[in-house]
């Protein structure tokens, strides 16, 4: 018979600080999860497991059934609330894709109710303790505020290169020989960039991320010596009672700094109709998923410019309202044609036979759902995969019928530099 765990949680008083509580993280073995959203208005720090699905590598299918049957496993004290039990992790971006290379111990996905919770939200910290015996919450407490603060800091690398981009411009031409054959609409395909790591801190480098990449998700999913840490723009759900937030971000261009320049950028890419084509294949996908599982959808009828430290992106807000299962909402968005392509399954095919590895966590569904079926995931791209040898980027671009690879192959060249500008590169 399964432990029974208990849910206490504690509200923390004393001012704290992100630095104090990334000290502590850093200190831990793992999994630990760092997550911050782009207004800053919620941040979750994760460390243990209390509990996680029963399988060696996670799909929607073992999520859905894993967190239905959740509550029976916990008991609330006076002072918690369902609200405060999270899952956390990331899945997979292609649960076909039997490749896992370099991923260690996050080669299957990782989703986990953490044995310990930090949660920011509404200028309020939050502390939970899942166990058997809670009674170690206050001295917990007390241990985060004494916590010195951890400095962000750049990491160090060199050798970096991108892997093989002439090879990867001849499969953004076969991916376009099948457009123009009419197979498919679009293909979104990824390259990568590795680098040796001379000396890195896991959380040093999301704080970095924090003050170089502001109004964005901060990422950080580590289990031992193995690291997914992202930057990225994009949302893919937001989940409130009775409604959902997503959005489409799809056509890119570069951001340069000089405001005149960028200003003129936005707007070529506002009436550029390639980039406007590969927009609209998104939103009407997305309008069309959520449709499907019997919600309201509306937005805007034309897309508006969000902008990231170094690029400019396409972004048409979507909300759809009704009632919804929140796995079933993750199953049915993922992977939109933002990340694979449309049509999708044939898309996914295409991305296995041109792509020479997995994309393990890169583009995939990252984030927490409260028990309470409230919860936040972000697509994990502008990512990488770190170890204490070597880290790897991920870059990717949407291939449509006016794509040219030399375009492209810049676009992904820009994408890889998001998260590269947090290391120093030696010679």
């Amino acid at each position: 018979m399964a432990t029974i765990l208990k849910v206490k949680t504690i509200k923390l008083k004393e001012t704290l600080q992100t630095t104090q509580v990334m000290h502590w993280l850093q200190q831990q073995t793992g999994p630990v999860f760092a997550w911050e959203d782009p207004a800053r208005t919620q941040r979750l720090f994760a460390s243990g497991v209390a509990l996680q699905p029963p399988v060696s590598k996670l799909t929607f299918a073992a999520a859905r059934q894993w967190f239905q049957n959740l509550s029976q496993q916990l008991i609330l004290t006076p002072s918690s609330s369902w609200h405060d039990v999270k899952a956390v992790g990331s899945f997979l971006f292609d649960e076909a894709d039997g490749r896992t290379q370099n991923w260690g111990p996050l080669s299957g996905g990782l989703l986990f109710v953490p044995h310990i919770l930090v949660h920011y939200q509404k200028q309020q910290w939050r502390l939970t303790l899942i166990d058997a015996d809670s009674s170690a919450i206050d001295q917990l407490g007390q241990e985060l505020k004494n916590q010195p603060a951890l400095p962000a800091q750049q990491g160090c690398i060199d050798a970096y290169h991108e892997i093989n981009p002439q090879a990867w411009t001849h499969s953004v031409q076969q991916a376009l020989d099948c457009i123009h054959q009419h197979q498919l609409a679009k293909v979104v395909l990824a390259r990568t960039a590795q680098a040796h790591v001379q000396q890195s801190v896991p959380e040093s480098l999301w704080l970095q991320l924090r003050q170089q990449h502001p109004h964005i998700y901060h990422i950080l999913l580590r289990d031992h010596d193995t690291s997914f840490i992202s930057a990225t723009p994009e949302r893919l759900v937001r989940m409130q009672p009775q409604r959902l937030l997503t959005g489409a971000l799809a056509g890119t261009t570069q951001r340069t700094g000089n405001l005149s320049t960028d200003q003129a950028l936005a707007q070529q890419l506002l009436h550029d109709d390639k980039n406007l084509a590969e927009h609209k294949l998104v939103v009407d996908w997305l309008d069309q998923r959520l449709r499907a599982l019997g919600l309201r959808v509306s937005h805007e009828a034309q897309p508006r410019i969000l902008a990231t430290a170094n690029l400019q992106h396409l972004y048409t807000p979507i909300v759809a309202r009704g009632l919804y299962d929140p796995l079933k909402v993750l199953a049915a968005l993922h992977p939109t044609p933002a990340l694979a392509g449309t049509p999708q399954r044939l898309a996914q095919k295409i991305i296995r036979q041109l792509e020479p590895q997995s994309r393990g966590l890169y583009g995939a569904p990252v984030g927490y759902l409260s028990l309470d079926q409230e919860g936040e995931w972000a697509v994990g791209i502008r990512s990488g995969l770190l170890t204490d040898q070597e880290l790897t980027l991920w870059g990717g671009a949407g291939i449509v019928k006016a794509s040219q690879p030399a375009s492209e192959l810049q676009e992904t060249t820009h994408k890889l530099q998001s998260l590269l500008s947090i290391f120093q590169i030696k010679d």
